[in-house]
């Protein structure tokens, strides 16, 4: 119930309409960059994402398949 109330609280008028707009073009940018590696994805021979599938793995130390800040 007391998330509910701090719910109807919140107020969108304090939110500052520069930080929307910032997030709304970070969403945009990173759409474009998802599309933009898999149309490259797509370009590459089956030996070349092997070779980058290999040192992803590499790379990915704790095998989540993700790299994070740390295994960089």
């Amino acid at each position: 119930m007391e998330s509910q109330s701090t719910n109807s609280n919140f107020n969108t008028a304090n939110i500052d309409l520069a930080v929307v707009s910032s997030l709304r073009n970070y969403r945009g940018v990173s759409t474009l960059r998802k599309e933009a590696i898999s149309v490259l994805i797509k370009m590459l021979n089956p030996i070349e994402i092997k070779n980058l599938s290999n040192e992803f793995v590499k790379i990915d130390k704790d095998q989540t398949g993700m790299i994070n800040m740390i295994e960089l």
